[in-house]
């Protein structure tokens, strides 16, 4: 399978990466530009991984870098900033990853999204935080990260 990895130079990228490579799939993983590249191409079994350098916040920059994939992994993310960082970067980023996956007829989408998207107090503290608890409805008293994550995650739906 061919893949496409975005936010592949982070801690959760890099494990996919190498997974999927171990897994016999084929990888396209993409940097923020001027990223240095992880050394996941040596390790992970040479031309498994194509590195490729891309700013989400640009529409055309992803559309080539999509094209010819079965799947894409997006985890890309603005990790700290205001809310017009996690606009840009969380929010209009995944929609130019959406936009670029319709226009190349990429059908599978794997997006990670974040535990800060829950509304743990509404959940009153019992069991596990999993996908059956509430999502947060106060999101205007939360950070910036929870705020994009909470849209981008209604971008996807």
């Amino acid at each position: 399978m061919r893949m496409l990895v975005t936010g592949a130079g982070g801690f959760i990228g890099r494990a996919t990466v190498a997974e999927a490579v171990a897994r016999g799939h084929r990888v396209r993983a993409v940097l923020r530009p001027g990223a240095e590249a992880p050394a996941f191409g040596a390790e992970a079994g040479g031309d498994a991984v194509e590195v490729v350098h891309a700013d989400l916040r640009q529409r055309e920059a992803i559309r080539d870098v999509v094209r010819d994939m079965d799947v894409v992994i997006h985890l890309a993310a603005a990790m700290q900033g205001d809310d017009a960082e996690h606009r840009a970067i969380t929010v209009r980023g995944t929609a130019h990853v959406l936009d670029a996956m319709a226009a190349a007829g990429v059908r599978r989408l794997v997006a990670v999204s974040s535990i800060a998207v829950y509304d743990v107090l509404a959940a009153g503290g019992r069991g596990p935080v999993d996908e059956s608890c509430p999502l947060e409805t106060r999101p205007k008293q939360r950070d910036p990260y929870c705020r994009g994550k909470l849209t981008q995650e209604a971008l996807i739906r």
